[in-house]
């Protein structure tokens, strides 16, 4: 998922190359932050911080929206044939 200059993927190695730098930010499930991960390189200023938090929010939501109706399909399935 790409914003401007944000990216919010898991990054392939090439998306690696050709970033300056990496943050990782962990939220759970209600969008409450868990942890943010920088290692070395330049800081973030906290407006960009602050981008990439709303951007997470956003993205945690999709994500699990599409979890948890992966894991009912399955369940469906499981049910329907008994398996």
């Amino acid at each position: 998922m790409y914003s401007e200059s944000i990216q919010l993927v898991d990054p392939t190695a090439e998306d690696e190359e050709q970033g300056g730098g990496e943050v990782t930010l962990v939220l759970l499930e209600d969008g409450s932050l868990c942890t943010i991960h920088k290692p070395g390189g330049h800081s973030i200023a906290s407006n960009f911080l602050d981008k990439f938090i709303d951007l997470a929010r956003k993205r945690v939501t999709l994500v699990n929206s599409a979890i948890h109706k992966a894991v009912a399909e399955r369940k469906t399935l499981q049910d329907t044939f008994n398996i």
